[in-house]
């Protein structure tokens, strides 16, 4: 028996599928439980509704790195429009606008701030 199999009986999928908040890495799991119960990768992407070299993919992660290699990484995402050193004097000025106002609501759109920032 390969390592990879021996690895994959260590685990109890189902039952970290069933405490996984993570969509994505409950899916991948229960892809897992059923390669350790012998199924081929062809079945197991008919059955989950994914491709197949996605669940090859999964089983080489896990391979790998084991069930951390299932989470994906942090991603950076998107930048800021402001910056971290301005964030403190913006909450600032937005708290004086909202106690200087007289009614209404405010929005991003018709806050402008006289401070500049």
């Amino acid at each position: 028996m390969n390592k990879v199999l021996n690895k994959l009986e260590e685990y109890n999928f189902l039952e970290l599928y069933k405490k996984e908040q993570d969509p994505k890495v409950r899916i991948r799991l229960l892809g897992l439980q059923h390669k350790k119960e012998g199924l081929k990768f062809t079945q197991i992407a008919r059955i989950l509704k994914k491709s197949r070299y996605a669940i090859m993919d999964w089983y080489n992660w896990f391979s790998e790195y084991g069930i951390d290699g299932l989470y994906d990484d942090q991603r950076s995402g998107r930048t800021p429009f402001l910056a971290k050193e301005n964030e403190k004097k913006f909450l600032q000025s937005l708290e004086k606008f909202q106690e200087e106002k007289e009614g209404g609501r405010t929005t991003g759109h018709r806050c402008q701030l006289k401070e500049g920032i």
